[in-house]
């Protein structure tokens, strides 16, 4: 587990990959796109050896970055499915109910 590059390096590069643009990358990770093209470099940096081909406007996977592509969508994906199902399962099989004393008191009958 330590040859593990950085993990936020790797939600970036999916996001970049899957959108095959660093702009809507940015978009969607709220942050600039310079943000993302450095973490982008420094995968690059760490892996030594280029993730993407960097064209005009356009940006698209090496061999290298289709294959760490499909291993980081899918375990983001996985990742994902598991949260909402851990999540799905903790919630509560009850309801609360917040009311005044006064509302919470009524009986239904009417008072003459």
């Amino acid at each position: 587990m330590r040859n593990l590059p950085s993990l936020t390096g790797l939600r970036v590069f999916e996001v970049a990959a899957r959108h095959a643009s660093f702009k809507l990358a940015a978009d969607e990770l709220c942050v600039t796109q310079a943000a993302v093209s450095r973490q982008i470099r420094q995968l690059e940096e760490d892996f030594a050896v280029d993730l993407f081909l960097r064209g005009h406007r356009k940006v698209s996977l090496t061999p290298a970055g289709k294959k760490l592509y499909l291993s980081t969508h899918n375990a983001f994906s996985d990742i994902a499915k598991t949260s909402q199902e851990i999540q799905s399962e903790s919630l509560p099989n009850y309801l609360n109910l917040y009311a005044t004393s006064s509302f919470s008191r009524f009986t239904g009958k009417k008072r003459h």
